[in-house]
């Protein structure tokens, strides 16, 4: 078993404590982290053996646990999380893997999958554009605070799963609670 890192971001809520029971001190939580050696929200071995060391540690000294083709450094490709949004998250993009390996200190990009494990009435994504756009179109909605305008609204219901890949446009809106499998990426342009 795994405790996760959590993040106590404004947009989040009280659901992960009260539906999955995370022992997290933090409020709001909004994410937490089950599976990251991400150095920004590293999960704890939190029985057996590794008990109380970082999962990121257990693994650079154990590389055998993940097969032959183990990171030395302990590292894991992908990271999963729990999210609650109790309020509205910003629109962002995240690079791929060759911009943020050039921009960003030679780290991974954010390609993202969401499962939404429960939607109130009215929770929606971002995805995209509504059509296709160019870059002054987007600068001018900008400059003129209606960049909404362009963007694409997507009811979500339970169980639906959506993958966001880099350059995609997205936000999720409150009352969404997913759970998110994406890169061992922490690099969000908003």
């Amino acid at each position: 078993m795994l405790k996760p890192a959590g993040k106590d971001y404004l947009w989040g809520g009280k659901r992960l404590k009260e539906d999955f029971s995370k022992d997290l001190s933090m409020e709001p939580l909004a994410e937490t982290w089950e599976c990251s050696t991400h150095p920004s929200g590293t999960s704890v071995v939190a029985s057996g053996e590794f008990k109380g060391e970082l999962l990121s540690e257990v693994l650079k000294k154990n590389p055998e646990m993940l097969g032959r083709h183990a990171n030395p450094e302990g590292q894991i490709p992908i990271l999963i999380k729990l999210i609650d949004a109790r309020e509205n998250l910003s629109i962002q993009v995240h690079p791929d893997d060759t911009y943020a390996g050039e921009h960003e200190n030679g780290s991974l990009g954010k390609t993202e999958m969401w499962y939404v494990l429960d939607a109130a009435k009215g929770s929606e994504i971002i995805y995209g554009f509504r059509e296709d756009t160019d870059r002054e179109e987007v600068e001018k909605a900008l400059k003129e605070k209606k960049i909404d305008s362009l963007l694409r609204h997507v009811p979500i219901e339970k169980n639906q799963i959506y993958l966001v890949e880099p350059g995609t446009v997205h936000g999720i809106s409150k009352g969404a609670l997913l759970a998110e499998v994406q890169e061992s990426s922490d690099i969000t342009y908003r």
